[in-house]
This record gives structure tokens, sequence and C-alpha cells, in this order.
């Protein structure tokens, strides 16, 4: 299967692309990029930019399913989480003319985190550095920050998407 990761950003949107198989640990990053956008420009044109940007890698690579980065803000700026979740919105409309939602899976920064072995317990520019180098052991590729994170997000949504949230998979059963 394979899976584009996404980690929104109005000035560099980290993206990742897994082929993922039955086997946890044994997918493969078949490509990675980070979409620059510059200041000068509005927030329309860059949120259409990196929307366009993102569905073009879902077309190209065949992706079956994409994850999402949530919205993180803080009580501190406002205006940069409604900004951002106009570029989520945009990313999203593009994606949905090729997924059905239930191929579109929301990732909270938390999961992306625990996907790539970290915890919560560091500063913001300690995560970067972790998520980089937790990327660098599995694939043994040296990524920044924004598309390690993209590999994260890419990682939970493969997982949600096979085998459902995980409240609903420790309700399942096996059968004897």
């Amino acid at each position: 299967m394979i899976v584009l990761g996404i980690d929104p950003s109005l000035t560099a949107t980290g993206i990742a692309v897994l082929e993922t198989n039955d086997v946890p640990g044994e997918e493969k990053l078949i490509a990675w990029n980070v979409i620059r956008t510059t200041h000068e420009d509005g927030d329309d044109v860059r949120c259409r930019r990196v929307a366009l940007v993102v569905y073009d890698y879902a077309v190209q690579l065949q992706v079956e399913a994409v994850g999402i980065e949530t919205q993180f803000s803080s009580g501190k700026n406002r205006q940069v989480g409604i900004r951002l979740g106009r570029l989520r919105g945009a990313v999203q409309q593009q994606l949905a003319q090729r997924f059905p939602p239930s191929q579109i899976i929301e990732v909270n920064p938390s999961q992306r985190l625990t996907a790539l072995g970290i915890r919560q317990k560091y500063e913001t520019r300690e995560l970067k550095r972790l998520a980089v180098e937790a990327v660098q052991r599995r694939y043994g590729l040296s990524i920044n920050h924004n598309a390690a994170d993209a590999v994260g997000i890419a990682l939970v949504a493969d997982r949600i998407y096979r085998r459902g949230p995980l409240p609903l998979q420790s309700k399942m059963r096996l059968r004897k």
C-alpha cells in the first residue's frame, strides 16, 4: 500500500510517501519533499500551491491513503491556528477530488511522535531533532524535520487505515 503523510505549514510543508506492507518496520520511504512558499505570496496563493503539489504527488505515486496532521495551535497566537486551518482545508479539499473521506486520515501530533518512537517530554527544538534521528535510524536517510514529521504521519495513517483507530483495535477479539 502507498501512503502519503503531510505535515502542513504555510512556509515549509513536509510530505513523505511510504510503501507499506503487513509487517511493521519493513516499509520503504519512496519519496519525500518540503514544499516551500514565501511570505511575499498571500495565504490564498500559498494554500493553493501546497494543495496542488500534494495532489500531484498523490496522483503520480498512486497513493492509496493520506495522513494529514491536525492543527496544532497554542493560545499564544490564534491567528496562526486559523491560517493553518485554511491550509489544511485547501489540501483536504483538493485531495477530496481523488479520495473518499475514509482514505484521508487525520493524525494528531502525539500519534506522530509515538509512531517515530519519541516521548513528548521535550521542547519543540529537541522533538524536531529526535524526529530526524528516528527517520535516519529507520531508513538510513538524512532528511529535514518537516519531512521526518511527515514520515511519522504516514506511519500512523497506514495503521489507522488498515486496522482502524486504537480504540477500535483494542476491542477486537481473536477467534478461537
